[in-house]
Formats: C-alpha cells, structure tokens, sequence
C-alpha cells in the first residue's frame, strides 16, 4: 500500500520560489533572514544555512537531496523529512512558497 501525501507535506518535485521581500544576511556561519512584509527574524544554524544554500541552488527538494547526499552521513528519508520539516517552517513565515508542476 503506497503512503499518502497530505496537503500540509510537500511534495519533493515542488519548484521553491523564495519571496523577494526577505532579506539574509551570514553571520558566523549562520543565516538570518527577515521578512520585510512582517518584519519578523528567522534563524538558521550552520546545516540549515547549507540547506538553503542548497535549495537556491537546486530550487526543489529532491535535487537538494541528492546534492546534500554526498556531504551529510544520513539517510534520504530523514533528510527529506528535515528539509520538508525547514520549508514548512518558512513558508508559515512567508519566506518560500512552493509551485507545483
């Protein structure tokens, strides 16, 4: 039997589209992003700062996955997860959203 995706999961083929009205900044090895619109702050430690690095680059789960596959000792089922776990976060706090094919 094949697991259902719910609406709150994201799909990992999903285009990210990160929102023009935040700002980052590297501090430390560590991102800070704000959100012009609420004017809130998100942080970001060192993995989740190579995270979003990689999901610019990649602009969807899956490839993230496949490229922090090779520099990360984990599992692709919990790195999806973590991801997916990181975007949900942020696009709660309009910072991604998400389009899908």
């Amino acid at each position: 039997m094949a697991a259902r995706r719910t609406k709150s999961r994201p799909r990992p083929q999903a285009r990210l589209r990160f929102a023009e009205h935040v700002l980052t900044r590297e501090i430390d090895g560590e991102l800070v992003l704000r959100n012009l619109k609420t004017e809130g702050y998100f942080g970001l430690d060192e993995i989740g700062t190579r995270i979003w690095a990689a999901l610019t680059e990649q602009a969807t789960v899956d490839k993230t996955c496949d490229a922090l596959l090779w520099e990360y000792a984990v599992e692709r089922p919990a790195l999806e997860r973590d991801i997916e776990r990181l975007l949900g976060e942020m696009q709660a706090k309009g910072l991604v959203s998400r389009k899908h094919a």
